[in-house]
């Protein structure tokens, strides 16, 4: 087994890798759309790397999980990590307040925090058991709870 150092090393090379490029896959997003429709977009394209997810994930989320025991110190930087994917989905929703998509009072940090949460726990289960996870029925559902939160 690696020692708790390389395995630190890997995983920030990990993470420095998934987050250029996620960024690389949202910034075309957030550009062309905003409010519900980025909501859903960003879910579709995350939902789609899940389903062509390498080792290289799987690795991600092994190293995730491992932070909060062995390796600790990695724990700031996966956080980071959440809280932007966090940011990304609150301020969709603030637009989608001022838009008029979704009611005045929707608590936007919060909706975004669960979103990402599903999407994580979507995730996770993929890793553990891909033959469980269809990942357009997984989307067409996660669009259908979207519509009916906000009563669309």
């Amino acid at each position: 087994m690696a020692k708790p150092s390389a395995r630190r090393a890997v995983a920030r090379e990990l993470m420095h890798e998934i987050s250029v490029g996620m960024a690389r896959n949202l910034e075309p997003i957030t550009e062309d759309y905003s409010g519900l429709e980025a909501v859903r977009r960003i879910a579709k394209e995350y939902l789609a790397s899940v389903e062509n997810a390498t080792v290289r994930t799987r690795a991600l989320y092994v190293l995730m999980f491992e932070s909060l025991g062995p390796l600790s110190g990695l724990r700031k930087d996966f956080d980071a990590i959440t809280e932007e994917f966090n940011r990304v989905f609150q301020l969709q929703l603030e637009l989608a307040v001022k838009k008029g998509e979704i009611p005045e009072h929707t608590h936007c940090k919060t909706v975004a925090f669960n979103l990402v949460a599903h999407l994580r726990g979507i995730t996770l289960m993929w890793i553990t058991n891909p033959n469980m996870v269809d990942v357009p029925e997984i989307f067409n559902e996660f669009n259908l709870t979207l519509n009916a939160r906000f009563s669309l």
